[in-house]
């Protein structure tokens, strides 16, 4: 299973409540803040926690009434792109 931290010098932070939070992550010191919405936050959570993709696919088929294999793709896409623009790194267990 692949796990992910968040990369050196990102700072990020999470904002409101419920099915309306934000996250705000950016490159410091001077980084263009880049705005993720839900269900972003969510997979951002679970892959804080160390959850893999498939395990998420799983925890938002409940809420989104979705199969989970229907979500795969997106959750992973979504992954590849906070990982390719530097804001996730592959955990070294």
């Amino acid at each position: 299973m692949m796990s992910f931290v968040v990369n050196e010098r990102i700072a990020y932070l999470t904002y409101g409540k419920g099915f309306n939070r934000l996250l705000y992550l950016a490159y410091l010191p001077d980084g263009v803040p880049v705005v993720v919405h839900e269900p972003g936050v969510r997979i951002w959570d679970y892959l804080l926690e160390g959850a893999a993709v498939s395990e998420i696919a799983q925890l938002l088929s409940e809420d989104y009434e979705m199969a989970p294999g229907e979500l795969i793709a997106d959750i992973q896409d979504f992954v590849d792109n906070l990982h390719s623009q530097g804001f996730l790194r592959k955990s070294v267990e």
